[in-house]
This record gives C-alpha cells, structure tokens and sequence, in this order.
C-alpha cells in the first residue's frame, strides 16, 4: 500500500505502526525526528512506542501489538498535504529497534506515504543524532 492511515473515530478506528532500525549510533541519543509526508490534511498525532513482537506481513488489528505507556510525542494538526517532523527524542534508545504506532482522537481520516510511495522524499524516515 502506498498509504499509512490513523483515524480516532471509534467505528473505524485505525492506527499506523511504523519500525526503524537505525545503525552506527553512539551510546547517547541527542535528538531523533520522525518525518512523515502527509497526503491530506492532518490532525493533532499521538505518538507511542509499543511493545510484543509484531510482523509488516501479520499485522491486524486483533494481533496489533500493545501501544506502551502514555503518549510520548505529539504533532500539531498540519492544514494541508506536505512533509512535517515530530520530535521523537524520548522514544529512542541507542542502538535499540525503533517501533511506534501512530494514532490520533480526531475523527476525520489522515493519511501519509508509506515506504511504497513514489517519490523518496515523502518516505516515513527517522534521523538519529547521537554522541558520547
């Protein structure tokens, strides 16, 4: 699919489920942001960690892995489709899978490129800065 989609309506609910492996990191994360294309307006995101194992090729919403904890990081409502960051920072441990799931409260459908997309510069993405 080339979209990943959240929507907090409880009929419909839907939650994405995102997992980065980032390589050569040093003992100490300084920052970490997550960029998301969205390809339609966007409301207010949550963003958790999650917890238990989880396959791309299985993942369903009866054997969806359990969101960990309260809300780590948040994103503002974004007006209209384009590229945007959220500050993952807390969410990240050296050296460590990173694996997140998106969810929102709001009740209007959001949708963002997923790795499938065309073009590479809307590719969900994780930066890494570390150090000692």
């Amino acid at each position: 699919a080339t979209a990943l989609r959240v929507n907090g309506t409880a009929a419909s609910e839907m939650h994405t489920y995102l997992r980065f492996n980032p390589s050569g990191t040093l003992p100490v994360v300084r920052s970490a942001t997550l960029t998301l294309g969205a390809t339609s307006k966007v409301n207010a995101l949550l963003v958790r960690t999650v917890s238990g194992a989880w396959s791309e090729s299985t993942l369903t919403w009866a054997l969806r892995p359990t969101a960990y904890g309260s809300v780590n990081a948040t994103s503002p409502g974004i007006p209209a489709a384009g590229t945007f960051t959220i500050d993952v920072t807390s969410l990240v441990t050296s050296g460590a899978p990173v694996e997140l799931v998106i969810t929102t409260t709001a009740t209007t459908q959001a949708a963002f490129s997923s790795r499938e997309a065309a073009s590479p510069a809307v590719v969900p993405s994780l930066s890494v800065t570390s150090g000692y």
